[in-house]
């Protein structure tokens, strides 16, 4: 009885570690596979980059200080158009060019992102679709803009229809070293690339969905040769 009072004790610590090193095996995979999927990319202020949707959607890049407060980034696309996204940091004012207001310091006026993580090391992510236009800071959605709500001052192909793409494809992007009067702005220590690697999630259910229709289109010849032979 003795003896076996000592090992369900043993076992059930054993059982105890186990589940403890399997919990943190688990987290170690899960930080590794999402840090590891984005490479840095050192940034030069002014330097035209190129942009691959496939690699760098969200738009992805981080800031270490909140000096000097604005923040531009100026996008090129293939219409040969420009748009831009601008904030300030001492106020979270924040303009999508020809779309919003450019007050970006005026009390109570203009858009402005909300819940802004503390910083100074923020990760922002800037992403686009056909409706809208949204920003996140560190995995908190901060801003979210609807076309639909530009300015009456601008028109559709100025805004829904340029940060949407439907105008042309993004081609290039830089952040901005200075400002319309010269003034110093603040840009990001590095921007992110997305290496394209599929997690072993991914590429299997893409095997299943070929597997899948190899097998379908295999029965579908069964059927017809055997409604053939019916028919003869």
């Amino acid at each position: 009885k003795q003896w076996y009072q000592r090992r369900v004790a043993i076992t059930a610590g054993e059982f105890s570690e186990m589940k403890t090193v399997s919990c943190l095996l688990v987290l170690f995979v899960l930080s590794h596979s999402v840090e590891g999927k984005w490479n840095a990319q050192a940034v030069v202020a002014n330097e035209k980059y190129s942009y691959e949707k496939q690699e760098m959607f969200p738009l992805r890049f981080k800031t270490v200080t909140a000096s000097p407060s604005q923040m531009w980034v100026t996008f090129y696309y293939s219409s040969g158009s420009w748009g831009q996204l601008r904030w300030s940091e001492s106020t979270w004012g924040v303009e999508l060019y020809a779309c919003t207001d450019d007050k970006l310091y005026t009390t109570g006026a203009g858009d402005k992102f909300t819940d802004v993580p503390e910083g100074p090391d923020r990760i922002w992510e800037v992403s686009w679709g056909d409706k809208e236009f949204s920003v996140s800071c560190n995995g908190n959605n901060v801003w979210n803009f609807k076309y639909e709500n530009r300015l009456s001052k601008f028109s559709e192909n100025c805004c829904d229809r340029k940060y949407s793409e439907q105008r042309g494809s993004l081609r290039t992007f830089k952040f901005n070293k200075t400002g319309a009067s010269g003034e110093i702005l603040n840009f990001p220590t590095e921007y992110y690339t997305n290496d394209g690697k599929e997690d072993k999630k991914d590429r299997k259910d893409k095997k299943d969905k070929k597997d899948k229709k190899k097998k379908d289109k295999k029965d579908k010849k069964k059927d017809k040769k055997k409604n053939n032979a019916v028919q003869i």
